[in-house]
């Protein structure tokens, strides 16, 4: 099953990824999602598919992970649409819009604002999202992507 995953930070998007599950979540290079963001911990949690249904684990993260305000202690069944939490960052599940065996999954910011923010992300490279602004930026590499 393929998923699109959604990042955003203080309530901005900061970009988004296909990805296959299971993956895991979190910092270590080895992470199927790698995001690079110090209140992730390095190996966070992970999105399971089991018999068509997602659920969402907590690997004993230092922040925990929160879906509906709740920390995750087991495996629990999210949805399309949900939203949980990971250190100081949003994550929502959705439908994947682009194949992930597309040469470019998907296009984060905005083109008009600012030229030099919006990344190209291709299954093959990392992608570097950031805010001039508050200086903080998110690296994301994906492992878990369908090569059909």
């Amino acid at each position: 099953m393929q998923l699109k995953i959604s990042i955003s930070i203080g309530g901005e998007f900061k970009g988004s990824k296909i990805v296959t599950l299971p993956c895991f979540i979190g910092r270590s290079k080895e992470a199927g999602l790698t995001i690079s963001h110090p209140s992730v911990s390095r190996k966070h949690c992970e999105l399971l598919e089991e018999e068509g249904k997602i659920f969402l684990r907590d690997s004993g993260s230092l922040n925990g992970t929160l879906l509906k305000g709740e920390f995750v202690e087991g495996p629990v069944e999210i949805q399309l649409g949900d939203e949980f939490v990971i250190g100081d960052l949003l994550i929502r599940l959705e439908p994947p819009t682009v194949p992930a065996s597309s040469e470019a999954a998907v296009v984060a910011g905005d083109a008009e604002a600012d030229p030099a923010m919006v990344t190209l992300i291709n299954p093959a490279n990392v992608a570097s999202f950031g805010d001039e602004e508050s200086k903080e930026s998110i690296e994301i590499v994906g492992n878990c992507f369908n090569d059909q």
